[in-house]
């Protein structure tokens, strides 16, 4: 009924390696059909008589290998996330008497709150939690306040 010259791809493997057989399959091509079943058995059969991996051996292990990297990638996210949260710094609150001598050396200077945040380039809500005890200034901000102030 059909001979070999018919169907000379299905019938003439040698020509072939057996990784040929399903390694041509790209799987995230929809456009092409998956194997089938003859094509599977015929792949599956001459890869095991060569001692090679089969078509399911195959996809298995490229399923796991998207699973590890899947994994080692939210690994690595977290890893990264941890390190942020190390390098944020602690907030300080300021001391009574860092406090208490910045509120009298711009009052003395006849400074208000708004003043004194424009000169400092920063906000004034900023400048009331460093007043308030909330907020502790950077050292940049404490270097402007000393020459402002003359502290």
């Amino acid at each position: 009924m059909f001979g070999d010259d018919d169907y000379p791809d299905l019938f003439d493997i040698d020509h072939q390696t057996d990784r040929d057989l399903y390694d041509d399959y790209d799987y995230s091509d929809e456009r092409r059909a998956p194997m089938t079943m003859v094509q599977r058995e015929r792949a599956t059969m001459t890869a095991m008589s060569r001692g090679h991996e089969t078509p399911y051996e195959y996809e298995l292990r490229q399923r796991v290998n998207q699973v590890n990297a899947h994994q080692s990638a939210v690994r690595k996210e977290k890893v990264a996330e941890k390190k942020v949260d190390d390098e944020i710094p602690k907030t300080e609150k300021p001391s009574v008497e860092f406090r208490i001598q910045l509120q009298q050396a711009r009052s003395a200077r006849g400074m208000s709150q708004k003043d004194l945040a424009q000169r400092l380039n920063i906000k004034v809500q900023d400048l009331q939690g460093y007043e308030s005890g909330k907020v502790m200034p950077s050292k940049a901000i404490i270097g402007k306040m000393r020459r402002i102030l003359k502290m």
